[in-house]
């Protein structure tokens, strides 16, 4: 058993940081086929609070999908108030702007998996991109 396996089973705060990141990945992939409501329902599934991001340190792109699905970006001591996006494009281009959060954007692209009107969907979150100078997205 590695160190990772041995921390998972044996430190619950761990086990609990992992199993949300999963569940919110398996919510990610719904987004495909239901829209971002799926991200939504899972943050408020998970309880997640600014306090948990604050002493998880954000794994993954936590603050990225916060922003997604309140709007604002975190500050570690505002709550989590729902304000979700109401298209897969309005989703990415919070993920952009005010803050951008490059591994959310990989994060939700490569679950998403934009087939159809992918310019439609992307063309917002580029231009904002572009506008606020983020290079790196």
């Amino acid at each position: 058993m590695t160190g990772f396996d041995t921390a998972r089973t044996t430190h619950p705060d761990v086990k609990q940081m992992i199993d949300v990141v999963q569940h919110l990945e398996t919510f990610i992939q719904d987004c495909a086929v239901h829209g971002p409501q799926k991200m939504v329902d899972a943050f408020v599934e998970c309880l997640l609070t600014p306090v948990i991001l604050n002493r998880w340190h954000s794994p993954v792109p936590l603050d990225g999908l916060w922003q997604a699905v309140t709007g604002r970006t975190p500050d570690g001591v505002t709550p989590f108030v729902l304000n979700p996006p109401e298209t897969a494009a309005e989703l990415l281009n919070r993920l952009v702007w005010p803050k951008a959060y490059a591994a959310a954007v990989d994060l939700v692209l490569e679950f998403v998996r934009v087939t159809k009107g992918g310019s439609v969907v992307l063309s917002p979150a580029i231009v904002t991109c572009a506008c606020a100078g983020h290079a790196d997205v």
